[in-house]
C-alpha cells in the first residue's frame, strides 16, 4: 500500500493499533503505533470494529474514515480524492 500511495503523496502510512489486541503473524512487519486510550478510534469512528477501518487526512484536515473491512484499492481512492480538497471544503464522492 505504501508504494503506490507514495505516488500521490509524500507522507506515510501509519498503521495504529491498541495495546491489547493480538497482531496477526502477516502483519508483525508493518511498523505498527500503538494507541492504548483509542484516540483515533474514539476520534474518527463512532463504535469498536475488531477488523480493519481506515482514515485518511489531507494537510488541510479534510479527512474520511471508513469502518470495517475494505478492498486493495479503497483507501487509494479516498487518498486521490482527498488530495485535491482544501481546508473548508465539504467531503462529496
Amino acid at each position: 500500500m505504501e508504494r503506490k500511495f507514495k505516488t500521490i503523496t509524500s507522507n506515510s502510512v501509519m498503521y495504529i493499533v491498541k495495546q491489547n489486541e493480538p497482531i496477526f503473524e502477516t502483519e508483525v512487519l508493518l511498523p505498527w503505533q500503538y494507541d492504548p486510550k483509542g484516540l483515533i478510534e474514539k476520534q474518527f469512528f463512532k463504535y469498536h470494529y475488531p477488523c480493519e477501518s481506515y482514515v485518511v487526512i489531507n494537510p488541510y484536515g479534510v479527512y474520511k474514515s471508513y469502518f470495517g473491512e475494505y478492498g486493495p484499492d479503497q483507501a487509494f481512492e479516498d487518498l486521490k480524492l482527498l488530495s485535491k480538497k482544501k481546508y473548508g471544503e465539504d467531503y462529496k464522492e
